[in-house]
Order: C-alpha cells, then sequence, then structure tokens
C-alpha cells in the first residue's frame, strides 16, 4: 500500500510545500497583497508576496520548523511570519511587514 496522499505529495514537494500552498491561498484572497509560488536560482519553494497599493514593496515567505513546529518565515531576515497553524492570521501579519 502507499503513503497517504498528502504524504506524498508533501515527500515529492519538499518540506513545507503543502504550507506554502495553504499561505497561497489564504493570500491569494486578500484585497491588500498579491502572491505566487516562485524558486529562486533553483532553491526551494518561496511564496513571494507583494503590496498591491505599492508593487515595489514586497518579500519571499518560506517555511521552515523551528523548535518543532513549522513557521512561515520572511526568507531574508529570518523573521517568524505566522504558525502555519495560523495561516489565516497571515494576511494581515504580512501587510504590517509590507
Amino acid at each position: 500500500m502507499g503513503e497517504p496522499g498528502d504524504r506524498r505529495l508533501n515527500w515529492m514537494m519538499g518540506p513545507g510545500s503543502l504550507h506554502l500552498a495553504a499561505l497561497d491561498a489564504v493570500v491569494a484572497g486578500s484585497d491588500s497583497l498579491a502572491c505566487g509560488l516562485v524558486s529562486r536560482g533553483g532553491g526551494p519553494l518561496v511564496l513571494n508576496v507583494v503590496s498591491r497599493a505599492d508593487k515595489s514593496r514586497w518579500l519571499d515567505v518560506g517555511c521552515e520548523r523551528v523548535g518543532g513546529v513549522w513557521w512561515c518565515v520572511d526568507t531574508v531576515t529570518g523573521e517568524g511570519v505566522v504558525p502555519v497553524v495560523e495561516v489565516e492570521r497571515a494576511p494581515g501579519v504580512l501587510v504590517g511587514l509590507l
């Protein structure tokens, strides 16, 4: 028997990718933000988040395990945005960061 679908998909896409897909879905519903999954220089997937009001303001968000908990993090500063279990709060936090 194979692995459950979500486990297998996570294995195929890499650690944290399903969390980024969930973040993408939540941020895409925001009136203030635009986003898309990208790979910079062949690296791991990140979510590029852009302010709709000022397209020069953007940041890349990745997913990392911190102390045993998955977090959405700013890939430049390493600052935690939200734990992935609180992904619905991400748009408000990201607007504040941008």
